[in-house]
Parts: structure tokens; sequence; C-alpha cells
């Protein structure tokens, strides 16, 4: 009953943070939301508020944080098609994706909510006189830590964004982009601090701890070409003792997993969004989304991967290969699996990134052949720094396939998206790896301005 009343809890306050936030970059002065004295009137009712923002964004069918990430940028690389004919997803997979499109508005709106409610929380709850300083400083950090992975999702689908760190609607409405600096400056220093004020790991992983902050930190430093640091921050998780690779691959993303760091709870919901949409009804029947010919030829022979990671269906003698990492299509019982958004297998691949990139190709080697010793496979007959950085990205292809956009991400990053995309998709043009700001947002603000190619 306890869990119940904080739930039903969560859900007004978080309903509340978002009636209040709606067209929060564009419009003007929020109405109707709860005063910051009763959001924040103590810790449990911020914690709350904090609880609410996960709830919606894995309750929200292919929303920002429940699927779409995934989805989209793996139609916009070289893992999906669509064997439907939906025209909006087809921009995704041509790369030509139009400023009008809901998907990104989608996207854009969803993350700002997000945002908005983070603000709100940290400046509730450092305003509010019934929560201790500790509370205050452990929510702050959480908060802090949502809003920086928030930003870095968006900074990857959209490049340069405005950064709000604040819930005054004047100052949010006319917001410009911010440089690549900035954003980056402001994602790790909420990391940072998100890092410092959060408890250690209690056993459970549906809320952040310093490790996870330590995670995402380490992705963001390697994404920023800080190679040191994000070994240091990689090397916290992968030592802490607290995680694990799992060595059957079918348990790696079962809810008790211990390879998982961060993930979200389903809420209610007996099934994640990607299970749903990318899991057939029937064995005979045509998967919605298809793993590409180039992706599932790319497997080395004995990948245990493509066995417990990719179901096939074969309708009318073709076999169709789709994503299987999440088993569950619809269940009626509680759920095995909740949705994973930081898993350790990804920081022995960033540490491996990271120390070849500073030539400790020893330490890299050895990183990379933990994952794919895990896979079935002998270590990497990679020698010399090029070759095992084709290596490590090669093996993030395989490891991360159809997550959180990871690929989509690693081909801009590491500027190969013009020489693997072009041959793929006609019509390919270098500016085509960040989406468009929507137009509904350019519209809105007259300081918004729009991505090259658009």
């Amino acid at each position: 009953m306890k869990n119940l009343l904080i739930t039903i809890l969560a859900l007004i306050i978080a309903t509340s943070l978002w009636s209040s936030c709606k067209k929060f970059v564009e419009v003007g002065q929020p109405k109707n939301q709860l005063t910051t004295e009763e959001v924040f009137a103590d810790s449990t009712d911020a914690s709350a508020a904090i609880l609410g923002t996960y709830i919606t964004m894995s309750s929200t069918y292919l929303g920002l944080c429940s699927g779409a990430s995934t989805l989209y940028p793996a139609l916009s690389a070289d893992e999906l098609y669509q064997t439907s004919n939906n025209t909006t997803n087809s921009q995704f997979y041509a790369d030509n994706v139009q400023t009008d499109n809901g998907t990104i508005n989608g996207f854009w709106g969803a993350g700002y909510k997000y945002i908005y409610a983070m603000n709100a929380c940290i400046a509730g709850v450092n305003t509010s006189s019934g929560i201790t300083v500790a509370a205050k400083r452990q929510i702050t950090a959480e908060a802090k830590f949502v809003r920086a992975f928030v930003y870095f999702n968006l900074y990857n689908l959209f490049g340069s964004v405005p950064l709000v760190t604040t819930t005054d609607y004047q100052v949010n409405s006319v917001a410009p982009r911010a440089s690549v600096t900035q954003l980056f400056t402001q994602i790790i220093s909420d990391l940072q601090a998100a890092e410092a004020g959060l408890g250690t790991n209690t056993g459970t992983n549906d809320r952040p701890c310093a490790l996870t902050a330590a995670a995402l930190l380490a992705k963001v430093y390697l994404y920023n070409g800080q190679y040191a640091q994000a070994t240091v921050e990689a090397t916290k998780v992968i030592s802490s003792g607290n995680y694990s690779l799992q060595q059957n691959l079918n348990s790696v993303f079962l809810a008790a997993s211990n390879e998982i760091i961060w993930q979200l709870d389903l809420a209610g919901v007996n099934y994640t969004w990607e299970g749903q949409t990318f899991v057939p009804g029937s064995s005979g029947a045509l998967p919605q989304y298809v793993i590409t010919p180039g992706l599932y030829a790319s497997f080395e022979s004995g990948d245990q991967r493509v066995a417990d990671w990719i179901g096939v269906n074969t309708v009318n003698g073709n076999n169709y290969p789709f994503p299987y990492k999440y088993k569950n299509n619809a269940s009626a019982t509680d759920p095995t699996q909740n949705y994973v958004i930081l898993r350790l297998a990804d920081q022995y691949l960033i540490r491996a990134e990271a120390e070849a990139n500073q030539g400790n190709l020893a330490d890299a080697s050895s990183d990379l052949n933990m994952i794919r010793n895990r896979a079935g496979l002998l270590n990497s007959t990679a020698t010399g720094q090029a070759s095992i950085l084709t290596a490590i990205c090669n093996e993030r292809r395989h490891e991360l396939f159809c997550e959180w956009g990871n690929r989509w991400f690693d081909l801009r990053r590491l500027n190969l998206a013009t020489s693997v995309l072009s041959p793929l998709k006609s019509g390919w043009k270098a500016t085509d790896e960040l989406y468009p700001i929507p137009v509904l947002q350019i519209s809105a603000d007259p300081y918004l301005t729009q991505n090259l190619g658009y």
C-alpha cells in the first residue's frame, strides 16, 4: 500500500509539473501548477516528483526515453528497415527527415519537458524549508543527473540545442542554441555534481547512484574526446564490484541482471515498448522492423549474440531477422524485463576506446576481448592503434545494436557516417547526420536557428 501511495503521489506531482511546462521553451508563463511549497514540502514529495518523471519517461509509447531513441536512429543508420509503408518512418530510413516531422517534434518536446521538471525540482528543493540539507543534496544531484542525460541525448539527435537551467518562461521562450562547448560544459558539470551528491548503490538500479553518474560521465567524456577522464570514470564502475557481465546473454536484459547500471521500471506496463514494437505476434508473422542484411551478415560465425539477441521469422520462404534483446511483446504477468539504459558492457567498450586513443593498446585489447569472449568469440587479432580502434567500433556495432541509438551516434562522432551510409542511402548528404530542428520550435522562438542542410 505504501508503494502504491508513493506511485500515486508521484503521478500527481509529475502531472502537475508536466502541465506547467507545455511547450515550455516557446510559450508564456506556465499555468495551473502546484506551488513550490506544495510540491516540495518535504523530501518524500520532492523525491516523488523525480519518480513521476521516470514513470512518464518509461510509460510513453515510443517516446524519447522509451524506445524512440532506439527505433528511429536505427532506421537512420544501417541497422533496421521497415516492412510497412509508414511515410514518417520512411523519412528516417532515407535520411530525409522533414522539418515538420511529428516524431522529431516529439523528441524535442519531451526532452524539454523532462528538463523543465528537473529545473523545477532543483529550484524547489533548494528553496524549501522542509527538506534537510542531506536530502537537498541527494535530490538535487539526481535531478542534475536526469537533466544531463536528457541534454546528452538531445545533443546527439540535434547537435547544439538551447541550454536552459531555469523555469523562467521569459528566458526560456527566447533561448538561442548553445554552443557544443557550452552544452558539454553543463552536462559534465551536472554529472560531476551528481556523482558527488548521489549515494552508493543500495541494491536497486532503477534510481541513479554515484556509479550511475560515473557511467554516463564516462560516455560523455568519450564523446567529447577526453579519453583520460573517460578511462577514470569507466574504471570506477568496472572496478566497483557492484556490477558484472552476465555470461548468459539471455539474462543481460532481465530486470534482475547484475550487468544493469540503470534501468527504468515499467511502472505497471508488463513489456517494454521496444519488445512490443520489434517482436512479432507469432512465429509466422512478418516483423514490422527487420535487421538489415548488412548488419546481420556482419556478425562473426559463432557469435552467440545472433542466437540470443536476434529472432528470425520465416515468411513465404524468406527469413526476417528482428531485434530480440527484449523478449516480451505483451504480457499479463509481472514483467521479467525493465528498460535498460546503461549497462556494464558499454563501460568496457568505452574504456577500450579511450585506452586505445591514449596508446594503451594492451589494456584496450583486454577490455575488447572481455566483450568478445562473453559473446563466444576468440580474442581479437587486431594489432596497432588504428586496427584496434576499428575492432572496437565493430564490437560496439554488434554489442549495442538497436540500443539507444549507439550506432547512429558512433557513425557521427567517429566521422564515419558519410563513408558508411552514402552507398546505402540514395541522396545522402553529410548534414543528414543531425535531425532538423522542428519547424514548430523555429516558428515559436525567434532566436532558434535551423541545422545546416534543412
